[in-house]
C-alpha cells in the first residue's frame, strides 16, 4: 500500500490508521427484520417486503446482466430477450402471456413493464395487495421467463423491426457512458446497434439466454402487502423446480479500474457555450455490509463534498462550478467523477493546472477538523429528514442484490449509524481515501475542437501533471464557510420581521360528519357547506390546497395568457404583513404557495415542512381573507418579464402537449398592462374566495389536532359568492368530414394522432367516464397487438378518453402512436382497417369486455393511492361529479358495466368519417 507524505502526521498514527482501515469484517451489520431475504439450493435470490405501496403488490424478476455484460458481438442482446420474454414460453406460447397479464387487468407500459439498462433487467409486474391468486399466476410467468423461453425465429424477426425502430426514433435505452471511452466497451449502449441486432439469430439469442438466465443470477421481489409466508412458500414451491446451473459465472463485467484513459474526442452537446473537464478516479468497488465499509462510504461521501468546494473556493476563477459525485458505473468498478465547468472561456490547461494544485494542498496538509465537521453536519441534517422513518423501500432490496450484499438500513438505523460515524471522524480517516484518489487510475476526457483546448494539453502533459502532485508544494487552507444560499431558520435568525403569523381567533366550525373513505384518507363535512378531505400520509411535506371547477373561462379572453403568467405575484401580502417580509419569512419555513389555472380547474396550494404545520394552515387562511393588491410598479415589473416570451396560441385545432385535447378558444391578448394589477387582482379573488364549489385537501404527516387546526382555520372562511366573468362557453364545432392537419415538431420520428369528439345529448357521468377509459385502454392493446406485434411499425403508443364538464360537456377519445416517417401511410391504412372500422362497428368480444373491466379495477382502485392518482386525478373527478368517488363506489360502478355500455359509447365516439387527424413531423431546423 501506499503512504501520502502528510505533513504533521507521525508514522505511529499512519500505522494505527492502517490497521484499522482493514479490520473489515467485523462488526457485521444484520438485515433488517422488515425484510426476508432467502436464497434456494438453485441459487436464486428472493425478498419480501411485506410494507410497500397501498393497495398493490410489486412483484419484479431481476437479473443482473445488463448490456455491459454483453461482447461487442452481442451489442443489444440482453435488450432484445427482454422484448423475447413477452413472445412465448413453453406453459404461456405465443400471445399467452400478454392474455395472462390482460386477464389481470395490467396494462403494457404500465402494470406490466420490462427495461433493460447497463447493469440489470428487470420485469416488473403489480398485482392488488393480497391477491395470492395473481401472485402464483405471476410467479408461473416468472418460472417460465428463467428457464422456458421459446425464442423462435418468427417472433424474433418481429421485434427486431420494433427495436430498429425504437432506435430510429431515438426512444428508450440507456446512451453509452462517456467512461467507457478508450476501452473495449467504447459506445456500448443499451439498445445495441443495427448491425448486431439485424443479425441476431434465435440460436445466438438463446446461447446468451442459457448463460446468463440463471437462478443464480436472478432473483424475485415481492413489494407490498401479502402475506409473507404463504409468499415465501409460493417461492419455494415455484421456483425450486428449475435446476441449477451447471457452470458459474465468475467475471461477467469487464474491470475498468486497471488503465488510466485521456481522450480529447468528446462533444459536450448540452455545454456548448461552457468550458467543461472531467477526471474520474476509478477504483475496486466494495460491499456495504459491515461498520466499517459503512464509515469507509461516508468518508469517500464527504470527501467529495469537500473536494468539491475546495476547486470551486481556490480556483481563482478558472473554475466556476465543480461538481464531484462517486458512482458505480458496473459491479466490480467505482469512480468518484469530478466534472469542472467555466462558461468564460477558462483553458483546460489552466482548469488542470487548477486540479493538481488543489489535490497537491490536500495531499500535503490533509482535511481540517471543522472543515469535515461541517461536511458531516451538512450530510446529517439531510438524514435526519428520515431518522423516524422504519420502513424500507423497493430499492433497498434491489440494491442489496445487484451490490452483491449492500445492507438495506432503514432511515431510523441510518440515522443511528451516521451519528455514531461522525462522531468518530477525524481527518487521519481520509488519508487512505486521498492517496487512492490521487494514485488511481483514471478516465479524463474533454473536447478536443473546443476554443479551450491548446496543442499543450497532451496525454503526456496530463500524466507527468498528475504524477508530480507529490512534489507539488502549496500554502496551509483556511476553511471559510460555503456562501450557498441556505434556508433560514427562526431559530438561526432574529432578523426576521415577522416571527409568526397570526389569524383573528374565531370560534370552530361545527364538524357535521367524519367520514371514512379509506386508509388514513377521511372527509370532513362542516354545517356550513365545506367539505375538507385529510389524506394523513408519511411524506417530507404537508401540502394544503383548494381545487374548483372554475377555470380559464371565467377571464375575459383578452386578460388570459398575462393572467395565467402572473398568479403568483399577485398578491402585495396578507394580513398586516408585506410581500417582501413574507418572501422572508416563508423561505426560513420552506413554505411554498403557488396558484394554477388551466382550461380544466383552479387550484390553490401551500406547502411546507410538517413541523410548521399550523403556520401553513394559517397562511393558507390568510391569503385567501386577507391578501392585498401588489404595488403597481413591481407588479408590471414582474408581468413584463413574461412578455418577452411569447406563449402558444390555443385554439381547437391544436392539442395540449401532455394529453392531446382540444382547448379553450382563446383570442390573441389584448391587455393593457398599465391598468391590469387591479383587474387580475380582483380576478384572483374571485378565484380564491368563491370555495361554494371547491374541495378542501390536506395531506402529509398530519398533526394530531389536525382537525381541530381545520375547524378553526379553514371552515371558518367565510364563502364568497361572486359572480364570475363568464365569458362564451359555447362547444366547438365537431368536425365535419376528416379534418387533417401537419404539424412540426423537435422530436425525432413521427406522431400520429386521431382525435374523436362527441357531445353528449344528456349530462355525462362517472360510469361513461369509465366506459370512454375503457376504450381508450381498448384501442391501444389494439394497435399493439396489430401494428407493433403483427407488422413491427409501431414503437411507442398512447390514448386518451377523457369526459368534460366545464365550460361545457364533450367526450374526447385520441389515440395516437410513434412511428418512423416513411410508415405513416402504411400504419395508417392499417390502423383504419383493423382496429377503428372494427371498433366503429362495436366489434369487442366478451373475454375483452372482462379484461377491460379487469383493467379498470386496477387503474382505479389498485393505483388508488398513487400519488398522482390521488392527488390529480381522483380530486378532479370528485370536483367534475361533484360527488366523492370512495373505492367501493369505484369498484361498485366498475362492476354495473356492461358489454353492451361498452359496444354503444364505442360506436357513437368512433365515428370514421368526422375525426381530425393530426402528424407531428420531426423538422430539423424547426
Amino acid at each position: 500500500m501506499r503512504l501520502t507524505r502528510l505533513k504533521n502526521i507521525s508514522l505511529v498514527t499512519m500505522l494505527f490508521f492502517c490497521i484499522s482501515y482493514f479490520s473489515f469484517g467485523q462488526n457485521k451489520m444484520e438485515i433488517p427484520p422488515q425484510m426476508t431475504i432467502g436464497k434456494l439450493s438453485n441459487g436464486l435470490s428472493y425478498y419480501i417486503l411485506p410494507k410497500g405501496d397501498k393497495g398493490k403488490v410489486r412483484l419484479t424478476l431481476i437479473s443482473n446482466t445488463g448490456a455491459l455484460a454483453e461482447t461487442p458481438e452481442q451489442h443489444g442482446y440482453a435488450h432484445i430477450l427482454e422484448h423475447m420474454a413477452f413472445n412465448g414460453s413453453k406453459n404461456f406460447p405465443g400471445k399467452a402471456s400478454s392474455d395472462a397479464l390482460e386477464d389481470m387487468g395490467m396494462r403494457q407500459g404500465k402494470e406490466y413493464t420490462a427495461a433493460t439498462s447497463t447493469i440489470n433487467t428487470q420485469y416488473d409486474l403489480y398485482i392488488p395487495e393480497n391477491n395470492l391468486e395473481y401472485m402464483r399466476k405471476t410467479f408461473l410467468l416468472f418460472k417460465d421467463w428463467i428457464h422456458d423461453l421459446e425464442l423462435n425465429e418468427k417472433s424474433l424477426e418481429m421485434e427486431k423491426k420494433v427495436i430498429i425502430e425504437e432506435m430510429n426514433l431515438g426512444g428508450g435505452g440507456s446512451t453509452a457512458s462517456p467512461f467507457l471511452i478508450g476501452t473495449k466497451m467504447d459506445n456500448h449502449d443499451v439498445l445495441g446497434d443495427k448491425e448486431s441486432i439485424n443479425s441476431a439469430t434465435a440460436e445466438n439469442l438463446r446461447t446468451f439466454y442459457e448463460k446468463h438466465y440463471t437462478p443464480d443470477q436472478l432473483a424475485v421481489i415481492v413489494f407490498g402487502t401479502i402475506d409473507k409466508n404463504k409468499a415465501k412458500q409460493m417461492i419455494e414451491e415455484i421456483f425450486s423446480k428449475i435446476p441449477a446451473s451447471t457452470s458459474k459465472i465468475t467475471t461477467k463485467y469487464p474491470d475498468l479500474t486497471q488503465e488510466t484513459i485521456v481522450d480529447g474526442g468528446y462533444t459536450y452537446r448540452d455545454l456548448s457555450k461552457e468550458t467543461s473537464l472531467t477526471i474520474a478516479s476509478k477504483r475496486a468497488s466494495f460491499v456495504i455490509d459491515n461498520y466499517e465499509n459503512l464509515k469507509l462510504s461516508y468518508i469517500n461521501r464527504i470527501f467529495s463534498e469537500m473536494l468539491e468546494k475546495r476547486l470551486e473556493q481556490l480556483s481563482n476563477g478558472t473554475i466556476s462550478q465543480s461538481n464531484v459525485n462517486i458512482t458505480t458505473l458496473m459491479p466490480g468498478n467505482q469512480i468518484t467523477n469530478v466534472r469542472l465547468r467555466n462558461p468564460r472561456g477558462t483553458s483546460y490547461k489552466q482548469m488542470f493546472d487548477t486540479f493538481c494544485s488543489v489535490l497537491a494542498q490536500i495531499n500535503q496538509y490533509g482535511f481540517l477538523e471543522n472543515e469535515i465537521n461541517y461536511y458531516s453536519n451538512n450530510i446529517l441534517t439531510r438524514i435526519e429528514k428520515q431518522k423516524n422513518t422504519t420502513t424500507l423501500s423497493y430499492s433497498a432490496a434491489e440494491k442489496h442484490f445487484l451490490s452483491g450484499g449492500d445492507i438495506p438500513l432503514t432511515g431510523q438505523e441510518n440515522h443511528k449509524y451516521s451519528q455514531q460515524i461522525f462522531k468518530e471522524l477525524k481527518p487521519t480517516d481520509f488519508i487512505q481515501v486521498v492517496d487512492n484518489f490521487i494514485h488511481d487510475h483514471k478516465t479524463i476526457f474533454f473536447d478536443s475542437t473546443s476554443t479551450a483546448f491548446s496543442p499543450d494539453f497532451t496525454r503526456e502533459y496530463i500524466l507527468k501533471k498528475l504524477s508530480a502532485v507529490d512534489q507539488l508544494k502549496t500554502s496551509p487552507y483556511e476553511f471559510k464557510t460555503p456562501s450557498a444560499v441556505t434556508r433560514l431558520s427562526p431559530n438561526l435568525s432574529q432578523n426576521l420581521a415577522i416571527k409568526t403569523v397570526t389569524v383573528a381567533d374565531k370560534k370552530p366550525a361545527k364538524l357535521e360528519k367524519r367520514i371514512p373513505l379509506a386508509e388514513n384518507l377521511i372527509l370532513l363535512k362542516y354545517k356550513n357547506g365545506f367539505s375538507v378531505i385529510l389524506n394523513n400520509t408519511p411524506r417530507e411535506y404537508t401540502v394544503i390546497k383548494a381545487i374548483a371547477k372554475e377555470n380559464l373561462n371565467i377571464i375575459p379572453k383578452g386578460d388570459r395568457e398575462y393572467f395565467k403568467n402572473s398568479l403568483n405575484f399577485i398578491d402585495g401580502g396578507y394580513g398586516n404583513y408585506n410581500s417582501k417580509d413574507i418572501n422572508t419569512y416563508e423561505t426560513s419555513l420552506g413554505i411554498l404557495k403557488k396558484t394554477t389555472l388551466s382550461n380544466n380547474n383552479f387550484e390553490y396550494k401551500v406547502s411546507g415542512l410538517p413541523e410548521n404545520f399550523d403556520q401553513i394552515i394559517k397562511i393558507f387562511n390568510l391569503s385567501i381573507t386577507d391578501a392585498y393588491k401588489q404595488d403597481e410598479a413591481v407588479f408590471n415589473r414582474k408581468l413584463n418579464s413574461y412578455l418577452k416570451v411569447k406563449a402558444k396560441a390555443e385554439n381547437d385545432s391544436t392539442f395540449v402537449e401532455n394529453n392531446y385535447l382540444p382547448t379553450i378558444s382563446d383570442e390573441k391578448d389584448t391587455t393593457n398592462i398599465d391598468t391590469a394589477a387591479e383587474r387580475f387582482f380582483n380576478y384572483n379573488q374571485i378565484l380564491k374566495k368563491d370555495l361554494s364549489s371547491s374541495l378542501i385537501y390536506i395531506s402529509g404527516t398530519l398533526p394530531k389536532n389536525a382537525v381541530e387546526l381545520v375547524s378553526k382555520y379553514i371552515a371558518t372562511i367565510p364563502v364568497s359568492k361572486i359572480k364570475p366573468f363568464k365569458t362564451d362557453s359555447t362547444p366547438p364545432s365537431l368536425p365535419s368530414g376528416i379534418i387533417k392537419n401537419e404539424i412540426s415538431w423537435k422530436r425525432r420520428g413521427c406522431m400520429v394522432i386521431h382525435l374523436f369528439d362527441r357531445i353528449p345529448t344528456k349530462p355525462l357521468t362517472f360510469k361513461d367516464e369509465l366506459i370512454l377509459e375503457a376504450i381508450a385502454q381498448y384501442s391501444n392493446i389494439k394497435m399493439l397487438q396489430v401494428i407493433r406485434e403483427k407488422y413491427g411499425l409501431v414503437y411507442s403508443t398512447g390514448t386518451t378518453g377523457i369526459i368534460k364538464k366545464e365550460p361545457y360537456e364533450l367526450c374526447t377519445l385520441s389515440i395516437r402512436y410513434m412511428i418512423d416517417p416513411l410508415n405513416i401511410e402504411q400504419s395508417s391504412k392499417i390502423l383504419q382497417e383493423e382496429v377503428l372500422t372494427p371498433m366503429s362497428t362495436g366489434q369487442i368480444t366478451d373475454r375483452e369486455v372482462q379484461q377491460l373491466k379487469a383493467i379498470l379495477k386496477t387503474t382505479y382502485i389498485t393505483s388508488f393511492f398513487d400519488e398522482k392518482q390521488i392527488e390529480e386525478e381522483w380530486l378532479n373527478r370528485n370536483i367534475k361529479y361533484n360527488t366523492v368517488l370512495t373505492p367501493e363506489f369505484i369498484k361498485n360502478t366498475i362492476s354495473s358495466i356492461t358489454a353492451e355500455d361498452i359496444k354503444k359509447m364505442m360506436k357513437e365516439v368512433v365515428d370514421m368519417k368526422n375525426y381530425h387527424l393530426t402528424i407531428r413531423k420531426y423538422e430539423k431546423n424547426n
